[in-house]
């Protein structure tokens, strides 16, 4: 009697598919033989995104371009070209840079999401983050020495208040607040000379300093 074939694999198994042959033997020598094929199908793995820029985050452009290619590897298929599925967030335009996968990246978070498939139609996806940071110092423009004449001290202590809130102003990538030390409004002392400093700082807390000075004489 030939016993029935019980099936069991006797060889580890590679990746894609194998054939697997098996045989079954009794006692009496009596044999019987099967086969069954074993399908083992990978999921790409995504390798560490490449990112590169090619310039500098510029005055008067918040963003950055670069270029951004994502790799992804099969232990079947090796190295697989994965694309970009989608923009997230705040978005990424794609621009008309040389070279392939040139994109430009506002300032702030871009998710972008990424995804593989290999040669049997396992697909992967991945979310990855570009972080667009401003490092770039506010441009500041400094007044001109202020010449202040007054007919008359403004108090009794020979000061004159002086206004020069606009005596500085601020050129970068998002807005700039500009501060005076000492504030705009202060009394100055007849006949001194005082340095005002002002400082340009940004949303991102990159800082710009410089400094202009006051002169305040009598009339007479």
């Amino acid at each position: 009697m030939v016993p029935p074939v019980a099936v069991a694999s006797t060889r580890a198994q590679q990746l894609a598919w194998s054939v697997v042959n098996c045989t079954a033997t009794d006692f009496s020598g009596n044999t019987a033989t099967g086969t069954f094929t074993v399908t083992i199908n990978s999921v790409p793995t995504f390798v560490t995104t490449h990112f590169e820029a090619t310039t500098n985050t510029p005055y008067l452009g918040a963003s950055a371009a670069g270029k951004y290619a994502p790799y992804a590897f099969d232990v079947v298929d090796g190295h697989l070209s994965a694309s970009i599925k989608t923009f997230l967030v705040n978005g990424g335009q794609q621009i008309s840079l040389s070279g392939a996968n040139a994109y430009i990246f506002p300032l702030g978070s871009t998710e972008i999401k990424n995804t593989a498939t290999n040669s049997r139609g396992a697909t992967a996806e991945e979310l990855v983050t570009i972080v667009v940071a401003d490092t770039t110092k506010p441009r500041i423009t400094v007044a001109e020495p202020m010449n202040v004449i007054v007919t008359s001290p403004a108090s009794s202590t020979n000061q004159a208040s002086v206004d020069y809130a606009d005596k500085c102003t601020a050129t970068d990538l998002a807005s700039a607040t500009i501060t005076y030390n000492p504030p705009s409004g202060s009394g100055f002392t007849l006949g001194q000379t005082t340095t005002v400093n002002c400082t340009a700082t940004d949303s991102s807390g990159n800082t710009a300093t410089g400094t202009f000075t006051v002169t305040v004489r009598n009339s007479k």
